[in-house]
């Protein structure tokens, strides 16, 4: 009886009639920065990222801002959004910050009351990996960041970026070894995480495979959930010959990110982080660089 009855009221109940308490004056009129979705999950099946075909579920944070005489935002608006957005690029070869400022523009439209809105995605994803020497196949994880901060009346401003792993080996102990144990030549090597981010603005892009594959060459060595004893062996001896602390591997992401982008104005900024799971130490190293490129440009003219 009661749910006939709750059915009979919804089905007759026209929506004109619904009101909309997000409207209303709130009591205590204070603009709040940001309100909205946090941890939105939508499958994106198959996309052709910057030309990388990866399979992922992407996890998105969305907000606007809400002026002080709007008691709240409509939630609704949000999710139904992303989850269009999303849909139309199934498939397709596109640029997941596209993806962020197509949202951003479309959560503007459907708030006129907001100024600004933020489109977070975070998402693993998984390239295709060859051993060195049995060219075995597997898949590696890494991370994709994107950021868009919309803004009605200016142009955005949006972070782009990847974290990866790879493996270091010890310059320090090698040297150490070699001369305390003459004709030893060893180290001990460990799982390092770089995290490289580019604040860019307007309409600059990046490609998500060059900056994907400039943090993988610059450890000592790429990392393989599938490697044979010959492939091992010849990581092994390539790490080795490529010896790197975490403040190496930092420094050359930032000096590659400047050869290769050279267009990219010189506003633009840099965030790199590199954490060394440390193999001799209970703790870890960890590393941090935030800078604009114009500072990267300079100081590399001046090693010239």
């Amino acid at each position: 009886m009661g749910a006939a009855w709750t059915e009979t009221v919804v089905y007759n109940m026209s929506m004109s009639n619904v009101p909309n308490v997000q409207d209303e004056e709130p009591k205590v009129q204070i603009p709040i920065n940001r309100v909205g979705f946090k941890n939105i999950r939508i499958p994106a099946g198959k996309m052709l990222l910057n030309g990388l075909e990866i399979f992922f579920i992407p996890r998105f944070h969305i907000s606007v801002d809400l002026p002080k005489d709007k008691r709240g935002v409509h939630a609704s608006r949000i999710y139904g959004i992303v989850s269009e957005i999303v849909k139309e690029y199934w498939g397709k070869n596109v640029e997941l910050e596209e993806i962020g400022e197509e949202i951003a523009k479309e959560l503007l439209k459907a708030h006129p009351y907001s100024s600004k809105a933020y489109v977070v995605i975070e998402s693993s994803a998984y390239y295709k990996a060859e051993a060195p020497i049995t060219k075995s196949t597997s898949y590696e994880r890494f991370k994709i960041y994107v950021k868009v901060k919309a803004y009605r009346n200016s142009k955005s401003i949006k972070y782009f970026g990847v974290e990866v792993e790879g493996l270091t080996a010890c310059p320090c102990a090698r040297e150490v070894v070699k001369k305390a144990f003459p004709g030893a030549d060893t180290t001990h090597m460990q799982r390092s995480r770089a995290k490289v981010i580019l604040r860019l603005f307007g309409d600059t892009r990046i490609d998500l495979v060059d900056l994907l594959d400039i943090v993988k060459s610059s450890f000592s060595s790429p990392l393989y959930s599938y490697l044979k004893r010959t492939d091992e062996a010849k990581v092994v001896i390539d790490a080795l010959e490529s010896p790197k602390f975490a403040e190496d591997t930092l420094r050359e992401i930032v000096e590659k990110i400047a050869q290769r982008w050279i267009d990219l104005p010189d506003d633009s900024e840099i965030y790199v982080s590199v954490e060394s799971k440390e193999s001799l130490h209970p703790q870890d190293i960890v590393a941090f660089i935030k800078l604009k490129l114009s500072d990267a440009r300079n100081l590399l003219n001046k090693r010239v």
